[in-house]
């Protein structure tokens, strides 16, 4: 905005209305030419980030994937352990799962686990149910059959195990 008028309040209610900039007169041509150069290079700065950000969103999802995966057969991994090996605390991780996923840390974790369950099931890398359960770290035969129920909507042993 470029006005005659100078007063703090009135730069302030420029401000408010949502103005980027506010240069009073007499103005410099120069000073006008700068301001206008940083707001174009600060925008692209801003999309710049946004664009990076959505990068690092899904590196941090890839990497929280891969940790779990590879931890899939161990019953005892648990969300402190996911945290650690990412480098957050177990508050924070939660935080950027449920962000990036809509899922809890444990939802998170249990989802992984159930997916390559279904998978190995599909495929039929095992011969009994309770082979694929513990190659997915559930340990509770009951609790295993409730989840995969409650997700797939069938009971694992409807998947006819051969």
């Amino acid at each position: 905005m470029l006005s005659a008028r100078d007063l703090e309040e009135d730069k302030l209610q420029g401000f408010q209305l949502g103005i980027d900039d506010y240069l009073t007169k007499p103005f410099s041509p120069a000073e006008l030419k700068a301001r206008i150069y940083n707001l174009i290079k600060n925008k692209f700065n801003r999309s710049e980030l946004a664009d990076n950000n959505i990068t690092y969103e899904q590196h941090f999802l890839e990497k929280a994937i891969k940790i779990v995966e590879d931890h899939l057969d161990d019953s005892s991994f648990k969300v402190s352990d996911l945290a650690q090996k990412i480098n957050y605390s177990s508050r924070q991780l939660g935080r950027v799962l449920k962000k990036l996923t809509g899922l809890s840390s444990v939802e998170f974790i249990l989802e992984l686990r159930l997916q390559k369950a279904y998978r190995l099931i599909k495929e039929r890398k095992f011969g009994t149910i309770n082979e694929v359960r513990y190659e997915v770290g559930i340990e509770s035969a009951s609790y295993f059959t409730t989840a995969f129920k409650e997700r797939f909507g069938m009971n694992p042993s409807d998947m006819e195990l051969n």
